[in-house]
C-alpha cells in the first residue's frame, strides 16, 4: 500500500510534546481532534496538524457561537468535574481489583472519550476570535474570563487522566500489562481495540509493534471515530509525502501572535519542552534556567510553570490566546508570543533574542 498524504501547506502545527503514548495519539484522533487533522508520531515527538482552511476554520466557528454566553461553558465545566469525579473512582477500584474485566475496560476507555469531548472545546483554537471580539461583547468576556479562571485547574485533573505516569491511561495500561503478562511497554503500542483483544486470547504480532515504534500516523480525514493508520515503513512513507513543517534555515526574525502585550524584552534563550517520558531532565533544565531567560517551547503546560515563573518572555511554537502560556504570561504579567510554529526549531539555548510584542516578532539579536 501507497499511503497518499495531504498537502503540508494546508495545514498548520497545533500541539507537539516529547515522550507521549502511542495510546495516547490514538485516543486524541479518536475523541479530540476533528475532522481534517493527524498525529504523527517519530523518534519520540508526538505533532498534532489540522487543515488550515477547513478544520481551524470550523473549530473557529463553532468557539464563536459555543463562548457567546457563559452558560454553555459552566455546564461543560461542571460535566468536566462529574466526569474527572467518575475516572477517580474508577481508578480507585483499579488499584484494589486482583483483574480488571473486558467490562472495566470498556468503562474506562468511555469515560476518557467522553472527557476528551468535553475538554476538546477548551482548546485554544476555539477560541481566538472570541478572545479578539469579546473586548465590545460584554457576554462574550464574561465566558473567557470564566474560561481564563479555570482553565488551568481542568488542564490539572485532564492531566492525570492522560498524560502523567501516574494517571489514568498509564495505569491502565500498567494493569492490563501484568495481568496479561506483556513484556516491558508493549500494552502502551496497542490500539483500543486490540487492548480489548486480550480478552479473547488474541495478540498483536511483534513485528507490528516495532514498526510503531519507528513510526505511526493517524489521519483522521471525516467526523466520527474513523480513522486512517500507518505504521513502520508505510507512516515513513506518509511522513516523507507530507513533510510537515519547513523551517528556514537562518532566520533572523519569528513572527507569531502577541499572547500578551508588554515592553521590548532582551534575554538569553532556553529552549525546555514536556518530555513525558523523562520528566527529570525536564526539570533539570529548568534548575538551569536563570532568572530573566526567555523561555522558548513547542507549547507550554502546567509541569513548565518553574520556567515560567523565572522566564522575562514565554515564545511557543503553538498556541492561541487562551492557551496555557497566554493564560500563564498575563498571570505573571510578562510578555508571551504564542503559534510562531517554529521558534523552538530555529532557536537554540544561549542565543539571545528580542521579544517586540508590539508587532508579534521575536529577533535573533
Amino acid at each position: 500500500m501507497n499511503p497518499k498524504a495531504p498537502n503540508a501547506s494546508d495545514f498548520a502545527l497545533t500541539f507537539e510534546s516529547y515522550g507521549l503514548t502511542f495510546a495516547l495519539g490514538e485516543i486524541g484522533v479518536l475523541d479530540y481532534m476533528p475532522a481534517g487533522s493527524m498525529i504523527i508520531g517519530r523518534e519520540g515527538r508526538h505533532s498534532e496538524f489540522m487543515s488550515a482552511k477547513e478544520t481551524l476554520a470550523a473549530m473557529d466557528r463553532e468557539g464563536v457561537e459555543y463562548f457567546s454566553t457563559i452558560a454553555p461553558i459552566r455546564s461543560s465545566a461542571a460535566h468536566l468535574e462529574e466526569l474527572f469525579d467518575d475516572m477517580d473512582k474508577v481508578m480507585a477500584r483499579f488499584k484494589t481489583q486482583e483483574k480488571i474485566t473486558e467490562e472495566d475496560l470498556k468503562q474506562a476507555y468511555s469515560l476518557i472519550a467522553q472527557i476528551q469531548d468535553e475538554y476538546r472545546r477548551f482548546g485554544h483554537g476555539y477560541t481566538d476570535t472570541v478572545f479578539l471580539e469579546s473586548e465590545n461583547n460584554a457576554a462574550k468576556q464574561e465566558a473567557l474570563e470564566f474560561v481564563a479562571a479555570h482553565k488551568n485547574d481542568i488542564r490539572l485533573r485532564y492531566d492525570k487522566v492522560v498524560f502523567t505516569v501516574d494517571g489514568a491511561l498509564p495505569t491502565i495500561l500498567n494493569k492490563v500489562s501484568q495481568q496479561f503478562a506483556m513484556e516491558g511497554d508493549d500494552a502502551t503500542w496497542y490500539l483500543q481495540k486490540e487492548i480489548l483483544g486480550l480478552f479473547k486470547g488474541e495478540r498483536v504480532d511483534a513485528v507490528h509493534l516495532l514498526a510503531r515504534r519507528k513510526a505511526y500516523v493517524f489521519y483522521k480525514i471525516s467526523p466520527g471515530r474513523s480513522y486512517l493508520f500507518y505504521e513502520g515503513t508505510e507512516a515513513l512513507m506518509f511522513i516523507e509525502q507530507f513533510g510537515g513543517l519547513t523551517v528556514p534555515e537562518g532566520a533572523s526574525e519569528i513572527r507569531g501572535k502577541t499572547a500578551n502585550p508588554g515592553p521590548v524584552v532582551r534575554g538569553a534563550v532556553r529552549v525546555i519542552n514536556s518530555n513525558y517520558a523523562d520528566m527529570e531532565s525536564v526539570e533539570k533544565k529548568m534548575a538551569q534556567m536563570q532568572k530573566g531567560d526567555i523561555l522558548v517551547a513547542t507549547v507550554t503546560a502546567p509541569d513548565l510553570m518553574p520556567a515560567c515563573q523565572k522566564a522575562a518572555a514565554i515564545i511557543t511554537d503553538v498556541g492561541g490566546l487562551l492557551s496555557h502560556g497566554a493564560i500563564i504570561s498575563r498571570e505573571l504579567g510578562i510578555p508571551a508570543i504564542v503559534d510562531t510554529q517554529i521558534a523552538s526549531k530555529v532557536l537554540k539555548d544561549g542565543d539571545m533574542v528580542e521579544v517586540d510584542t508590539e508587532n508579534g516578532i521575536v529577533r535573533k539579536i
